[in-house]
């Protein structure tokens, strides 16, 4: 039997308080995997989202690398 995982984001707050990209980056940084580098990109990420200038094509494709 093949397990199948799958993540889910909330970053409207449709579901969640909190926007659970701020939750998986806290997550990923406690446990040590998440260099500085990618910790700023993503915190750039949540700010244009905040912001709504954010080019969700090319967070997705640089999310997916």
């Amino acid at each position: 039997m093949t397990l199948r995982r799958a993540s889910l984001f909330d970053m409207d707050g449709t579901l969640v308080r909190v926007n659970t990209g701020s939750l998986w980056l806290a997550w990923e940084r406690e446990r040590g995997r998440v260099s500085r580098l990618t910790t700023l990109r993503v915190l750039a990420w949540l700010v244009q989202y905040r912001l709504g200038i954010v080019d969700i094509r090319s967070a997705t494709r640089a999310a997916l690398r």
